[in-house]
C-alpha cells in the first residue's frame, strides 16, 4: 500500500507543474497574438490591394552583423536584393527586399514583384502563396498552440488529470 504522504507530495508537485505549463501556454498565446498582429499589419496589402508585375534586381545591399563565438568575433553578412519595377502609372519604384542571402548571384535577374496599389513603395519579391505568408502562418500556429495549451491546462482539466494520477497511485 502506498504511503499517503508521498501521494500528497506527488499531487502537489503535479499541481505546480500543471500551473507552470498553464502560465507558459498563456505567455505563448500572448506572444503569438502580438506576432500575429504585427505580421498581419506587414502583410495586409497582400490581402486587400495587391498588384503583380516584373522587376529587375539591380544590385544588393549588404548588411553585416558581428557575433561572438568561443571568444572570437565572427562577422557575417547578408545581401538583400535591390529591385526596380514600374508601377501601374509607369513610375519607377525601387525597394530593398526584406529577405536576403549570403551570396549575391545573378545581377539583373527578372523577378516577380507584388506591391500595394495604394502605396507602390510597399513592395516585395513575390515568393508564392506559401512563402509570402510564412511568418503569418507561424504566428497563427503559435497562437493556436497557446490557446490549445490554455484549454488543455484549464483548472477543470487539471483536476481530471490529477484524479487519474490519484487513481493510478491507489
Amino acid at each position: 500500500m502506498p504511503n499517503p504522504e508521498i501521494k500528497l507530495d506527488i499531487k502537489k508537485i503535479a499541481w505546480v507543474i500543471f500551473n507552470v505549463f498553464r502560465w507558459i501556454a498563456l505567455a505563448g498565446l500572448v506572444c503569438g497574438l502580438v506576432g500575429l498582429i504585427f505580421s498581419i499589419k506587414n502583410n495586409y496589402f497582400l490581402w486587400v490591394s495587391p498588384l503583380h508585375t516584373e522587376g529587375i534586381v539591380i544590385g544588393y545591399e549588404e548588411k553585416s552583423w558581428q557575433s561572438r563565438t568561443n571568444g572570437a568575433f565572427i562577422t557575417t553578412s547578408t545581401k538583400f536584393p535591390i529591385v526596380e519595377f514600374q508601377d501601374a502609372s509607369n513610375a519607377a519604384i525601387r525597394f530593398t527586399d526584406h529577405v536576403g542571402s549570403s551570396n549575391a548571384a545573378g545581377y539583373k535577374n527578372k523577378v516577380h514583384v507584388i506591391y500595394s496599389i495604394h502605396d507602390p513603395s510597399n513592395a516585395r519579391i513575390d515568393k508564392g502563396l506559401l512563402f509570402n505568408w510564412i511568418d503569418t502562418y507561424i504566428w497563427l500556429f503559435l497562437t493556436f498552440c497557446g490557446l490549445l495549451g490554455i484549454v488543455r491546462l484549464s483548472k477543470g482539466n487539471i483536476a481530471i488529470m490529477l484524479r487519474k494520477l490519484d487513481s493510478k497511485n491507489a
